[in-house]
């Protein structure tokens, strides 16, 4: 039997209407024949259904590798049921291997399967470096001690230091910005300079940036409000830019919706988000003649964007 809502439907439309999950429809011929839905906080496939008549002709495989190149292809889950023995033969052919099970009854269970390269660079070794980082770790807590709402370290605080230890360099660069990102719909942004003026008193040897993610949106163009700061990293222009580390429950978080490949292979490139704006795409190619990173990271692969015709 499968997991509660399954085959009736109810788990799809739930699935789909959920905030913390970005859903795609599968379209041929502009009819629509199914959907995948993306946990990116998890790196975890929620749901990917498509319509049985269109089975056995290499549309799930197309849409996997548009996900894998659009999202990164190292680190994902995926749960299906257990009698789904076509499904566990699909997500096999995709590279991921079966690691354990849920069971929700005494009839019904799932398995679960994952897809992981552990001699690429993960989120277990960003978490591994970050700790072995003294300062990185400085950093953390102070934030977690300031019990702001929904708060991480963010993009080029992570992206750079990750590019030093893969340059063969455990340093923190305290000379550019600490960017803090948090959430709160209650802080005013006049009070963002505030915070920052706070800590750049208390702990006057970083260069502290902190932005309420509430507001930041207006520096995308043609975007909504923010729902979180995790929504705010997503909607970042780099994909190696698209991270975040915070302290939750003693634990360090990462997040990284569009995987690590870009920072492990000092890739600068659009995410999907800028490439379906042409005025984004026109912004972020203004930024990277402005940003100069290959400067200082003489590895750097620097990918402008282009809107198709």
């Amino acid at each position: 039997m499968a997991p509660p809502g399954y085959d009736d439907g109810l788990l799809a439309r739930k699935i789909i209407k959920a905030e913390n999950l970005t859903s795609f429809m599968i379209c041929q011929d502009e009819k629509k024949i199914g959907c995948i839905s993306i946990d990116f906080y998890r790196r975890e496939v929620a749901y990917f259904c498509i319509v049985s008549e269109y089975h056995q002709q290499g549309i799930g495989t197309c849409v996997w590798k548009i996900i894998e190149q659009m999202y990164g292809s190292n680190e994902w889950v995926v749960e299906t049921p257990d009698y789904s023995l076509k499904n566990h033969a699909f997500y096999e052919k995709l590279g991921f291997a079966k690691i354990g099970e849920t069971v929700y009854s005494e009839t019904a269970k799932s398995y679960v399967f994952e897809k992981i390269d552990r001699a690429k660079l993960t989120r277990e070794k960003v978490k591994k470096l970050v700790k072995e980082q003294p300062d990185f770790m400085r950093l953390l807590k102070i934030i977690d001690d300031l019990s702001l709402q929904d708060a991480w370290i963010v993009a080029g605080t992570v992206r750079n230091y990750l590019w030093n230890v893969l340059s063969k360099s455990n340093e923190l660069d305290v000379t550019t910005d600490i960017d803090v990102a948090f959430y709160d719909k209650d802080i005013p942004y006049e009070k963002n300079q505030e915070i920052q003026d706070e800590l750049m008193k208390k702990y006057p040897d970083f260069n502290w940036e902190v932005k309420n993610q509430v507001y930041m949106h207006i520096h995308n163009s043609n975007t909504s409000v923010y729902k979180s700061s995790r929504d705010a990293v997503y909607h970042y222009p780099e994909k190696c830019t698209s991270i975040a580390l915070r302290i939750n429950k003693g634990e360090i978080d990462v997040f990284c919706p569009y995987g690590l490949e870009d920072i492990e292979h000092f890739v600068v490139s659009p995410t999907s988000y800028i490439m379906s704006d042409r005025e984004r795409i026109k912004l972020y190619n203004e930024r990277q003649k402005t940003k100069k990173w290959n400067e200082k990271y003489s590895r750097l692969s620097i990918i402008l964007a282009k809107m198709e015709k």
